[in-house]
């Protein structure tokens, strides 16, 4: 502090001989003591009435608002202690803003002597500062010495220099590491590296430091190196006595390159490949096979498509899909970076013919233009200087509009109907500054101002110049993007923003890294390739004591959360359940959605951004609570793990179309699949106490079919617990009536085979099922009912007429009264119908035809008044039916009828069929299934153990089964990137 004190003294001394400037004194000043900060009076509206430019960047309005503003108050020549411009900030008068100054301040005698001068202005000739250097340029700290003053020096126009730190704003940016106060003095925190910037007035310079502190017991222990980034990076860690993690185990790596690569889990047969292969070289391999895969494209082509904002309020819907393909193919045909970049910079004509117009249609002016392709493809926030000059970093307010000057002449017009859009270029449209009104020239950074000729396509001229060797941001900012997205953090991070308080954590590996991408003609899938096969990128994200704090050099792989996207697909690949997206075609991933408004509530809950910007930022990836109950109580994983085309429905269901098909060339032959433990919805606004009634029974399968109520008062009851133990419908007989209302699951001539699980409660008879297909008259059809007429049981083959009834064995009455499976086979027009009850054959009925429009349904169960005998209402549950669009053979009809006897526990009641060789899964096998498709690995002894004891101690298997398929998509585990 001492050292400090004398050097402000030696400062006021020398400043002594000359007069005090009001450019680089006064203002410098009241910036330092926070006076012309963005939070106080350098707000775009000032405070308490008093507006200054912000940090001075604005001499002249500064100058004006001190002397003339409030009849000139605010300064008193007379008595310069009495300016308010000096009673304000120490308080001696009420100021808002508490206490900035005191007394003893450098910056008090620096306004109180300008004051007693009368406030002059500098000479039109005084020397301008040129630039600022801090001294040291760099410092390398050993512990316990970690204190560093810095000095600050000015350069002025005419070859004199001034020594300004007390008049320097400084900034760190690891406080962590060091901190600086405000005479530049920096103190040592912990062991790591940051960089000081410092500013005057609107010049910058920068300070690196490192610190190195000893740990006890340090040994290097190095690993292996497979190319220049393991080299760059581990000789970092050594330097700081950061060990790396180890390699990562073959599970963890092909799961993270996976992701990474093509965006979506390897299959359990690509994942268990991998693992049995005893080939050292097997990760290289895999790298070059996805690399190769469409899926790369596709995913890599989404980052591509939010940082260019494709989405149809920017574009049209046909100008998204366009852009998107246009480039999907890009990915494809690995065309190099600089030539997309180029394409899209000078793109003109027609956003549909020519798709890469659309970036100018997603950009709607010059200083959009500006703002984007600042941050886009030179990493410049450059939005900061719009309205003055950027308050932490060198770009002023005249370079933001000089960099929209390239752009001031793009045009645009809708042509046609169709939401086409033509770009082109107006030759005589100018960019003006709007603070002084003054046109403005093309700029460009570390070149300047240029003059191009008068009808050259200015756009072309930054596209030259930012391919071109003399443009250090290009290549830097696109490895440093790329890296990002590979290893989870950007050598500069955020990856848009290269402030110069923002350094590289590793700025000789980005060097490196950027003269290969440009040596290799800018190929990003070479780029890719080398990241992904150094040892860094296969780290394990399981840490050590030396490595667990660190954030920034890659010691170990850190863990991130899926995209929105990847966790998507990544749920609906562990269910085994695709998502349908609506305009899109079949098996789309949300990966390779062209647009967010493709997209869901869950994918914008994960962090899916609007593209309204083209900053890495709008993709979030922070954790809310909205995301922890969209996993927690979100429909997305219940529904999935309960389709019956899902990974669980395949193996416990035993699928009736895969059994009784047994490996046939049509196992979809389940037309329909009515269940009452499924698919079964109640009426949305019934009666109090009547909610248990049934509206409508969905088809579990994907024909579009359902069955629906009729038009009654009343509807089937569900019965929680009918048959086996399971749900069932329960008819009471009387208008409870539920059918296909469109005549489609019952086509006229089509074969048919329908099994049905049900339970007779009552023998006063009446119709259970009709199956006919007849609307008109002559047409030939069967109907088939099961009636109980005076003790008799029949079954009619033609409910109309009365047709071709067979009178069935009384001891068949015994058996409908407990729970039975039946089954009804056609082959189609003119057979005959094949009735089975509990797997016995009933003598075979002959269908005949309809003698007039009665108007049946094709598939109908319970009670309607047309269908005779109407007097004989049947009253009973119903479980479960299966349609089938052939006739099974006895072999897959035992199949079914086993598969049904086994579910319902129908062997009680009469002796089951053989049961086929049906091979079952164990709960240890879909368990094991489970971790293999969502983690890439199996589960340990200890985890099957666990998810055992809780099926087991669950109200039925599937319910315990679906809870741990549950419990392990909500895991961090799944959820993160590791």
């Amino acid at each position: 502090m001492f050292a400090i004190m004398i050097g402000a003294a030696s400062q006021l001394v020398a400043d002594e001989e000359r007069p005090i400037s009001f450019q680089y004194d006064v203002l410098p000043a009241l910036s330092k003591q926070g006076c012309s900060a963005g939070a106080c009076h350098g707000s775009p509206s000032g405070k308490g009435g008093f507006r200054l430019s912000l940090r001075g960047f604005d001499a002249e309005l500064d100058r004006l608002t001190l002397l003339r503003e409030t009849t000139g108050r605010r300064i008193d020549w007379m008595q310069p202690a009495n300016s308010l411009l000096l009673l304000k900030p120490t308080m001696q008068v009420a100021h808002g803003g508490g206490q900035k100054l005191h007394k003893e301040d450098l910056a008090y005698r620096i306004l109180h002597d300008w004051i007693a001068a009368r406030c002059p202005d500098d000479p039109n000739d005084a020397p301008k500062c040129v630039r600022i250097e801090m001294e040291p340029a760099t410092a390398e700290l050993a512990w316990p010495t970690t204190d560093q003053q810095l000095t600050v020096w000015a350069s002025f126009s005419d070859g004199s220099t001034r020594d300004v730190t007390l008049l320097t704003n400084f900034t760190s940016s690891d406080e962590q590491v060091a901190a600086v106060n405000a005479a530049g003095l920096v103190r040592g925190q912990t062991r790591g590296e940051t960089r000081v910037m410092a500013r005057y007035l609107d010049f910058i310079d920068t300070t690196d430091l490192q610190l190195l502190k000893p740990v006890d017991g340090f040994e290097w222990d190095a690993p292996p190196e497979h190319n220049f980034i393991d080299r760059h990076v581990f000789a970092r860690l050594q330097q700081l006595q950061i060990q790396p993690s180890p390699r990562s185990v073959d599970s963890e790596f092909i799961r993270r390159v996976y992701l990474d690569v093509i965006g979506v889990l390897p299959s359990r047969s690509e994942t268990e490949a991998f693992l049995a292969d005893g080939d050292s070289n097997k990760r290289h391999k895999l790298i070059d096979r996805l690399l190769e895969r469409d899926e790369y494209a596709e995913f890599w082509a989404q980052k591509w498509s939010d940082l260019l904002r494709i989405k149809s309020s920017k574009l049209s819907a046909s100008g998204v899909h366009k852009f998107h393909r246009w480039i999907v193919r890009a990915m494809q045909e690995n065309i190099p970076y600089d030539q997309i970049a180029t394409e899209l910079l000078t793109a003109r004509g027609s956003t549909f013919t020519n798709p890469p117009a659309n970036f100018y249609r997603a950009m709607a002016d010059p200083n959009d233009c500006a703002e984007s392709v600042s941050q886009l493809f030179l990493g410049i926030r450059i939005q900061c200087a719009k309205c003055h000059n950027h308050p932490f970093d060198r770009w002023s307010q005249d370079n933001y509009y000089g960099i929209g000057a390239f752009f001031s002449r793009v045009q645009r017009k809708s042509i046609g109907g169709d939401g086409d859009v033509f770009v082109w270029l107006d030759r005589g449209s100018e960019a003006t500054q709007p603070r002084t009104g003054q046109l403005i020239r093309p700029w460009l950074p570390l070149t300047g101002d240029i003059d191009p000729l008068a009808d050259t396509d200015r756009r072309r001229l930054f596209a030259d110049w930012l391919i071109s060797s003399e443009n250090p941001f290009f290549a830097r900012v696109a490895v440093n993007r790329i890296w990002a997205h590979l290893l989870g953090r950007g050598i500069v991070d955020p990856v848009d923003d290269f402030r110069a308080d923002n350094p590289a954590s590793h700025p000789e590996l980005l060097d490196a890294l950027a003269q290969t991408f440009v040596e290799t003609g800018y190929d990003q899938k070479e780029l890719i390739r080398t990241i992904l096969k150094s040892q860094v990128y296969q780290l394990s994200s399981k840490t050590n004591d030396s490595n667990q704090q660190d954030g920034k050099y890659f010691s170990h792989v850190y863990a991130r959360p899926l995209g929105a996207e990847q966790l998507f697909d990544a749920v609906c690949h562990t269910t085994g359940v695709p998502e349908r997206f609506a305009n899109l075609p079949e098996n789309t991933r949300a990966t390779n959605l062209p647009s967010p408004e493709f997209g869901n509530e869950f994918l914008s809950v994960f962090g899916q951004p609007a593209r309204n910007t083209v900053c890495e930022c709008e993709r979030s990836d922070d954790s809310k609570l909205a995301q922890a109950l969209q996993l927690i109580n979100g429909s997305l994983i219940p529904q999935k793990l309960r389709d019956r085309r899902g990974r669980l429905s395949q193996f416990i269901d035993a699928l009736p179309a895969r059994i009784a098909t047994a490996g046939q060339p049509n196992p979809q032959g389940l037309v329909a699949w009515f269940r009452a433990d499924r698919g079964v919805l109640n009426a949305e606004s019934v009666p109090a106490g009547d909610a248990d009634r049934v509206q409508r029974w969905e088809n579990q399968c994907d024909t579009g079919l359902s069955v629906t109520q009729a038009d009654a008062e009343l509807r089937p009851v569900y019965a929680l617990s009918s048959i086996g133990g399971l749900p069932a419908l329960d008819f009471d007989g009387t208008n409870d009536l539920l059918h296909d209302t469109e005549n489609r699951l019952l086509p006229a001539g089509a074969p048919r085979t329908i099994c049905i699980v049900g339970r007779l409660e009552d023998d006063r008879g009446g119709a259970l099922f009709t199956f006919g297909s007849g609307r008109r008259a002559g047409s030939s059809v069967f109907t088939a009912q099961h009636v109980l007429v005076s003790g008799s049981y029949y079954v009619y083959s033609d409910g109309v007429n009365g047709a071709g009834n067979t009178t069935v064995s009384v001891e068949h009455l015994a058996a409908l009264k407990q729970p039975f499976v039946t089954s009804f086979l056609s082959s189609g027009v003119g057979d005959k119908l094949q009735v089975q009850l509990n797997g016995e054959v009933l003598p075979a009925v002959q269908p005949g035809g309809v003698g007039s429009d009665q108007g049946i349904p094709g598939f109908t169960i319970g009670s309607r008044e047309d269908i005779p005998p109407a007097d004989q209402s049947w009253c009973g549950v119903v479980s479960e039916i299966l349609v089938y669009d052939h006739r099974l053979s006895p072999e897959q009809l035992a199949s079914v009828e086993s598969y049904l006897a086994t579910k319902y526990d129908l062997s009680t009641t009469y002796p089951r069929p053989p049961l086929p060789d049906v091979p079952t899964v164990s709960d240890r096998e879909i368990i094991i299934d489970f971790y293999i498709s969502a983690l890439c690995r199996s589960p340990s002894d200890i985890e099957i153990d666990v998810a055992i004891e809780h099926i087991e101690s669950a109200s039925d298997r599937r319910r315990g089964l679906e809870d741990v398929a549950w419990a392990l998509m909500n895991s961090k585990e799944f959820v993160f990137q590791h």
